[in-house]
Protein backbone atom coordinates (compact mmCIF):
# COMPACT_ATOMS: atom_id res chain seq x y z
CA UNK A 1 0.00 0.00 0.00
CA UNK A 2 1.35 3.70 -0.48
CA UNK A 3 -0.19 6.44 2.13
CA UNK A 4 -1.12 9.87 0.25
CA UNK A 5 1.66 12.56 1.33
CA UNK A 6 -1.23 14.40 3.64
CA UNK A 7 -1.77 11.03 5.60
CA UNK A 8 -5.57 11.09 4.59
CA UNK A 9 -5.63 8.42 1.49
CA UNK A 10 -4.27 4.73 1.03
CA UNK A 11 -3.77 3.21 -2.42
CA UNK A 12 -3.31 -0.49 -1.72
CA UNK A 13 -2.99 -3.08 -4.56
CA UNK A 14 -3.74 -6.92 -3.83
CA UNK A 15 -0.77 -8.15 -6.59
CA UNK A 16 -3.71 -9.93 -9.01
CA UNK A 17 -3.16 -9.11 -12.57
CA UNK A 18 -5.77 -8.39 -14.67
CA UNK A 19 -6.96 -11.88 -15.87
CA UNK A 20 -8.18 -12.54 -12.27
CA UNK A 21 -11.40 -12.92 -10.82
CA UNK A 22 -11.29 -9.81 -8.51
CA UNK A 23 -11.29 -6.80 -10.06
CA UNK A 24 -10.70 -4.60 -7.49
CA UNK A 25 -7.13 -4.91 -7.81
CA UNK A 26 -6.28 -1.44 -6.52
CA UNK A 27 -8.68 -0.01 -3.76
CA UNK A 28 -8.24 3.90 -2.51
CA UNK A 29 -9.43 4.36 0.90
CA UNK A 30 -9.94 7.17 3.86
CA UNK A 31 -7.88 6.54 6.14
CA UNK A 32 -9.36 8.44 8.87
CA UNK A 33 -12.79 6.65 8.42
CA UNK A 34 -11.50 3.59 6.64
CA UNK A 35 -14.25 4.20 3.74
CA UNK A 36 -13.21 2.67 0.26
CA UNK A 37 -13.57 5.69 -1.82
CA UNK A 38 -12.45 4.43 -5.24
CA UNK A 39 -11.60 0.36 -7.03
CA UNK A 40 -9.52 -0.30 -9.71
CA UNK A 41 -9.12 -3.52 -11.97
CA UNK A 42 -5.47 -3.92 -13.30
CA UNK A 43 -5.73 -3.73 -17.04
CA UNK A 44 -2.73 -5.58 -17.40
CA UNK A 45 0.26 -6.93 -15.47
CA UNK A 46 1.22 -4.16 -13.53
CA UNK A 47 3.82 -3.75 -10.76
CA UNK A 48 3.53 -1.56 -7.79
CA UNK A 49 3.80 2.25 -8.34
CA UNK A 50 1.11 2.45 -11.17
CA UNK A 51 -0.32 5.25 -9.07
CA UNK A 52 1.32 8.29 -8.01
CA UNK A 53 0.44 10.96 -5.43
CA UNK A 54 0.87 14.41 -5.95
CA UNK A 55 2.98 16.62 -3.29
CA UNK A 56 -0.04 17.90 -1.65
CA UNK A 57 -2.11 14.58 -2.02
CA UNK A 58 -5.05 16.72 -3.76
CA UNK A 59 -4.24 14.61 -7.18
CA UNK A 60 -3.64 10.62 -7.63
CA UNK A 61 -2.33 9.85 -11.38
CA UNK A 62 -2.21 6.94 -12.99
CA UNK A 63 -0.62 4.98 -16.61
CA UNK A 64 -3.27 2.72 -18.10
CA UNK A 65 -4.07 1.43 -21.46
CA UNK A 66 -5.98 3.61 -24.39
CA UNK A 67 -7.54 -0.10 -25.00
CA UNK A 68 -7.83 -3.43 -24.41
CA UNK A 69 -6.49 -3.99 -27.39
CA UNK A 70 -3.41 -1.63 -27.54
CA UNK A 71 -0.41 -1.47 -25.97
CA UNK A 72 -0.19 2.55 -25.82
CA UNK A 73 -0.58 3.75 -22.73
CA UNK A 74 -2.74 6.95 -21.41
CA UNK A 75 -2.50 8.85 -18.13
CA UNK A 76 -5.68 9.05 -16.32
CA UNK A 77 -5.59 11.70 -12.98
CA UNK A 78 -7.91 12.25 -10.22
CA UNK A 79 -8.84 15.14 -8.10
CA UNK A 80 -9.28 13.83 -4.09
CA UNK A 81 -11.15 13.92 -1.74
CA UNK A 82 -13.82 11.71 -4.40
CA UNK A 83 -11.57 10.42 -6.90
CA UNK A 84 -12.88 11.59 -9.52
CA UNK A 85 -11.21 11.94 -12.94
CA UNK A 86 -10.44 15.88 -13.69
CA UNK A 87 -12.09 17.59 -16.31
CA UNK A 88 -10.60 19.35 -19.89
CA UNK A 89 -11.69 22.95 -20.70
CA UNK A 90 -15.22 21.57 -22.33
CA UNK A 91 -16.00 19.83 -18.93
CA UNK A 92 -15.26 16.11 -19.79
CA UNK A 93 -13.68 13.37 -18.20
CA UNK A 94 -11.12 12.42 -20.38
CA UNK A 95 -7.95 10.55 -19.76
CA UNK A 96 -4.43 12.26 -21.43
CA UNK A 97 -3.00 11.05 -24.65
CA UNK A 98 1.24 11.50 -24.86
CA UNK A 99 2.05 9.65 -27.76
CA UNK A 100 4.38 6.72 -26.82
CA UNK A 101 3.63 7.76 -22.94
CA UNK A 102 5.84 4.89 -20.55
CA UNK A 103 6.57 6.96 -17.72
CA UNK A 104 5.90 9.72 -15.57
CA UNK A 105 6.62 11.83 -12.32
CA UNK A 106 5.11 14.30 -10.80
CA UNK A 107 7.26 17.46 -10.65
CA UNK A 108 8.27 18.60 -6.79
CA UNK A 109 6.47 20.49 -5.17
CA UNK A 110 3.53 21.29 -7.87
CA UNK A 111 0.65 20.10 -9.62
CA UNK A 112 2.58 19.54 -13.18
CA UNK A 113 3.50 16.17 -14.18
CA UNK A 114 6.43 15.17 -16.33
CA UNK A 115 5.25 13.05 -18.86
CA UNK A 116 8.41 10.48 -20.93
CA UNK A 117 7.89 9.00 -24.36
CA UNK A 118 10.45 6.59 -25.66
CA UNK A 119 11.03 4.62 -28.45
CA UNK A 120 13.83 1.85 -29.34
CA UNK A 121 15.43 3.61 -32.13
CA UNK A 122 16.27 7.43 -31.40
CA UNK A 123 16.47 8.41 -34.97
CA UNK A 124 12.81 6.93 -35.46
CA UNK A 125 11.20 7.70 -31.85
CA UNK A 126 13.26 10.29 -30.30
CA UNK A 127 13.16 10.42 -26.36
CA UNK A 128 10.52 12.95 -25.97
CA UNK A 129 9.71 14.86 -22.38
CA UNK A 130 6.75 16.69 -22.01
CA UNK A 131 5.59 18.50 -18.63
CA UNK A 132 1.72 19.81 -18.38
CA UNK A 133 -0.06 21.54 -15.71
CA UNK A 134 -2.94 19.43 -14.32
CA UNK A 135 -5.26 21.60 -13.54
CA UNK A 136 -5.47 23.11 -16.65
CA UNK A 137 -4.26 20.14 -18.98
CA UNK A 138 -2.09 22.80 -20.67
CA UNK A 139 1.32 21.35 -21.83
CA UNK A 140 3.86 23.80 -21.86
CA UNK A 141 7.08 21.99 -22.46
CA UNK A 142 7.69 19.35 -24.97
CA UNK A 143 11.51 18.26 -25.79
CA UNK A 144 12.85 15.93 -28.16
CA UNK A 145 16.10 14.29 -27.59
Amino acid sequence: MDISPNEKFIVSFNGTINDAPNTENYIIWNLRTAEKIRSFKAERLEVWGAFQWSYDSNFLARLNQISSTSEELQLSVYKMPLCDMIQDAQGKKNSIKVPGLQKFAWVENSTSLCCVSFGGNKAQNPTKVTLMEVATKIFYLKMEY
